[in-house]
């Protein structure tokens, strides 16, 4: 819950999100449909997998805790609004930490410009929130439940912090390039090159990676723990025989044509995909 919280109702409970969910996944109640299954509730089998947590601390659920309460007023849902503010706010969070379209049309999907104040705003609304979580008598990000929390206020913090917003380098940042799912996919490629080995010798690592490098464009499996969610290439090698070299490294080359560096590195450029 809250610092300033004293009520009842400021206690952001799990037991609404849980049952929210079994009640309006059933396709008989007739006025509202959650397409969640067991895995978005029992996640302890699965904690690696994010995908998870984003579909449940959502905003369809936050929607789904307001319509029980709110609209239809059922007595197991009373004193749920704290619950869905935790979930409407994850979920813009993921949303800022995840924008992908440079045109999208979702408020918080857009990649963040340092003249919308409104998002940095929000930025700081929420770090706010999340560092007066309690669990019990201590704070959440002092718990050892804390990890989560911090992510969040950490990227907060470094968010545009200097690229964009002080020097103003960059016009705009799609968030989702600074994610570590590329680095994932490509770890869960490596593995399921060796067997799915969590621990390969270094011989087996660098025959994988020639196999990937040389072979196949990296992509992830749709069972792993991270599931790409743009067409970001990741060692990409082209199978074109043919490589252009631009005029500074040819005219360069006049000079150190006899150089065995130089020589090693145009035939490295020409590799062949056998």
């Amino acid at each position: 819950m809250i610092d300033n919280f004293q009520r009842q109702w400021d206690v952001v409970s799990a037991f609404f999100v849980e049952l929210a969910v079994k009640k309006l996944s059933q396709p008989s109640t007739g006025f509202l449909v959650i397409r969640k299954n067991k895995k978005n509730l029992q996640w302890v089998n699965e904690k690696m997998k994010v995908k998870l947590a984003v579909q449940t601390l959502s905003k369809s659920v936050a929607e789904a805790l307001d319509f029980l309460n709110k609209d239809l007023a059922i007595a197991d849902f009373k004193d749920s609004e704290a619950t869905a503010y935790f979930c409407r706010t994850v979920n813009n969070l993921f949303d800022v930490f995840n924008s992908r379209n440079r045109m999208s049309k979702k408020p918080y999907e857009k990649p963040l410009p340092p003249a919308t104040a409104q998002y940095f705003n929000f930025l700081e609304e929420a770090k706010d929130y999340l560092k007066s979580l309690k669990l019990g008598d201590s704070r959440v990000i002092l718990s050892r439940r804390k990890l989560g929390f911090l992510g969040f206020i950490i990227s907060i913090n470094s968010l545009y912090e200097y690229r964009v917003k002080e020097t103003k380098e960059l016009k705009y940042l799609l968030t989702y390039k600074l994610s570590q799912d590329h680095l994932k996919i490509f770890f869960s490629c490596i593995r399921s090159k060796g067997g799915y080995s969590n621990n390969p010798t270094s011989k087996q690592f660098q025959n994988i990676l020639k196999k990937l490098l040389l072979h196949t464009e990296i992509s992830g499996n749709e069972a792993s723990n991270v599931v790409a969610l743009d067409s970001t290439s990741i060692l990409h090698c082209s199978s074109s025989s043919e490589i252009k070299i631009s005029e500074d490294m040819t005219s360069s080359s006049n000079s150190i044509e006899q150089d065995e560096d130089f020589i090693q590195f145009k035939n490295f450029l020409r590799i062949s995909p056998w």
